[in-house]
């Protein structure tokens, strides 16, 4: 299974419904402007044991035979940590509400977003690639960016706060 089965590139709106998650076919409109009425929260837990299903389906189905638990760990170990990283910038785009994060983070870089802000793009973009914050740190140290940008780009980092997403996973079925 591929990351781009489940990853998102966090835009306001999606135009091409064939470039978004699996599971936003079964919700139009997966964009939410934070201050209209949105759907109830979702788990990250919920839905990542579903992705994980998916995954063991398809493993099933291209060996020939059921895969099991194995299958299962499998997904949680290759897929986990980006799931909930985009979980989380989801979250705070306003795109989907997540129970796992701060009910009054929701939508916190919604209009940031709608207004275009490059800077935050650029952020989204290497944390989509995976970048930690100390990649951020060196980045930042050795870039030739005014203070004033600087300072920008670590209040951006404020509001992500990343590290939030670093939830534990539940390999095995367990109420939230």
């Amino acid at each position: 299974m591929s990351d781009s089965c489940w990853i998102v590139t966090i835009q306001p709106s999606a135009e091409d419904p064939s470039e978004s998650d699996p599971s936003e076919s079964e919700q139009p409109g997966a964009s939410c402007d934070p201050t209209a009425t949105c759907e109830e929260p979702i788990s990250v837990y919920d839905q990542a044991r579903e992705e994980a299903e998916k995954h063991k389906w398809l493993e099933s189905e291209k060996h020939g035979c059921d895969q099991g638990p194995e299958a299962i760990e499998d997904w949680y170990r290759q897929f986990w940590g980006r799931y909930c990283r985009t979980r989380r910038l989801e979250h705070l785009a306003g795109k989907r509400q997540w129970a796992e994060f701060a009910d009054h983070e929701f939508g916190q870089m919604y209009e940031l977003l709608q207004s275009g802000n490059k800077l935050l793009h650029e952020l989204i973009h290497r944390f989509e690639q995976g970048w930690e914050n100390l990649q951020f740190a060196v980045w930042l140290h050795e870039s030739d960016k005014p203070r004033e940008q600087i300072e920008h780009i670590l209040g951006l980092l404020e509001i992500i706060n990343i590290n939030i997403a670093r939830l534990e996973p539940r390999l095995h079925a367990e109420s939230a």
